[in-house]
């Protein structure tokens, strides 16, 4: 900062990276902040988009009720619903704010258990049959855990959807999911378990169809 004088009148303001202000009736001359532009390498511009595109993907998330899952997980792990989210699926994007790895993605994570022999049984229209193994349960109220699904469909695979019509317990072993009508693209399903009381919910099982 440099005192100057009244040459400039009353003239208060800024020529090229000089700034002139008064103060107390003297007027001064600062020269502004220089900021260097910052040049992002590939593998920085990488990252960033698929940090983009995994906000994206949980922004979308919170539309859908998955919200309280990612929230729960993340008082476990000392952190926010979104930084769960975020360590849990950013290794499933890539660097063109897209999906690489649809196998990586996952809708849910908890305490329940994913059952064994969890599998598509049949696929009508746009109707999926799944089945599981119900020989081993955690507790007796474990059977009454209510089958969920998660659904991403290639031609919008950054806006998850839950699942339709989703019907199915536990115990029963078999449920049905109900996708949206006039499917002509893969789709990618996540099914998954919450409590009767919804505090609680499974990891996810992942399909391709």
């Amino acid at each position: 900062m440099a005192k100057v004088g009244n040459c400039l009148g009353g003239f208060s303001g800024k020529i090229g990276n000089v700034v002139y202000y008064y103060c107390n009736g003297n007027l001064y001359a600062r020269r502004r902040p220089y900021r260097k532009m910052l040049v992002r390498s590939k593998n920085q511009q990488l990252w960033q988009n698929r940090f983009s595109a995994c906000i994206s993907f949980y922004r979308s998330l919170n539309g859908v009720c998955l919200k309280p899952i990612w929230e729960k997980l993340g008082k476990l792990m000392s952190v926010n619903g979104l930084n769960a989210f975020i360590a849990s699926n950013i290794q499933a994007f890539n660097g063109e704010m897209g999906i690489s790895n649809y196998e990586e993605i996952h809708f849910s994570k908890g305490v329940l258990k994913v059952p064994m022999g969890f599998e598509i049984r049949e696929r009508k229209g746009n109707k999926v049959e799944v089945c599981w193994d119900t020989g081993w349960q955690t507790s007796l109220d474990a059977g009454t855990d209510r089958l969920c699904a998660g659904v991403i469909y290639d031609d919008e695979p950054l806006r998850p959807l839950l699942a339709e019509n989703v019907t199915g317990i536990r115990s029963e072993g078999i449920g049905m999911i109900e996708l949206r009508e006039g499917i002509t693209k893969c789709y990618h399903l996540y099914c998954y378990f919450m409590s009767r009381d919804g505090r609680c919910y499974s990891g996810d099982k992942y399909f391709r169809g």
